[in-house]
């Protein structure tokens, strides 16, 4: 299992939900994982070996100027690295957590072992993940390297070209364990006092939001549906659970503000649950 980041978002949660349920009795499973953090100490405590190779990711994201020939040597001098390491655990087959990065299917397409992309992103419609190969370019790679696509919605899959879509992809949910619904489920007290700390009422329609908040999540979207929505119906709140960029956190409030929807927004902040 190669996983893109050491931290703790989505992607790295969703990374240890599938670690969680993997029979360890029949799989022996190496970590690929680019630096120390979050994701590496919760996947040791689970007693799994973990390797650390650092690759770079091939999106260019808002950088204006990058250096497209580093990125690339540095990815294949990742995947040597991956090759070594496939060689030394005789693995036999690898498993990319996100298509942000190609070293670990370049090293399976070297040595001739199946490779699966997790894929969770909507590349054509977000200008902050823009491929440096080029869409066109990256989603050929992504067919021809890997022997399965992974989507985690229907959206993400409509998002690849028909021809992915037909033979390579599945989609596959993230799931949410009882044992994760029992951990967050909420007595009516607590959800009255969540409510009030927010003002919301009994009459409020209440939409949720919970992201990392980033321009490239593009909670833009949720507040200038909400200001159409609003024109409808006042008694809609709109909830952006969670923390990221102060610069866009301001700009979403801007909008509300500009919108004059600013009542029915509201930030909470990070929480663990909500």
């Amino acid at each position: 299992f190669v996983s893109h980041s050491g931290g703790k978002a989505g992607a790295e949660k969703s990374f240890i939900q599938a670690l969680s349920v993997i029979d360890r009795n029949r799989y022996d499973v190496h970590i690929v994982i680019p630096y120390k953090g979050w994701l590496s100490e919760t996947v040791e405590s689970m007693g799994y070996k973990v390797y650390y190779i650092n690759m770079p990711w091939l999106i260019a994201g808002d950088l204006k100027i990058f250096n497209f020939a580093h990125r690339i040597v540095r990815s294949l001098v990742s995947a040597v690295r991956i090759c070594l390491l496939l060689r030394k655990t005789k693995c036999r087959a690898v498993i990319t957590n996100s298509s942000v990065l190609f070293a670990p299917a370049i090293a399976a397409y070297l040595y001739d072992l199946p490779h699966i992309f997790f894929i969770r992103e909507l590349y054509s419609k977000n200008r902050h993940l823009m491929f440096m190969l080029g869409h066109r370019t990256a989603y050929y790679l992504m067919g021809f390297l890997s022997n399965k696509l992974i989507c985690v919605s229907s959206a993400v899959m409509k998002d690849l070209p028909l021809t992915l879509q037909k033979q390579k992809s599945i989609v596959v949910l993230n799931d949410i364990s009882d044992d994760l619904l029992r951990m967050f489920s909420m007595t009516t007290e607590e959800t009255t006092a969540v409510r009030n700390q927010y003002g919301i009422t009994e009459n409020d329609f209440v939409v949720s939001v919970l992201s990392t908040v980033y321009p490239h999540k593009r909670q833009e979207d949720a507040v200038r549906a909400l200001y159409i929505a609003c024109k409808q119906d006042r008694n809609i709140k709109l909830l952006v659970v969670g923390s990221g960029s102060p610069q866009y956190i301001e700009y979403l409030k801007k909008l509300a503000v500009d919108f004059n929807i600013s009542a029915n927004v509201i930030f909470t902040g990070f929480h663990t649950y909500i």
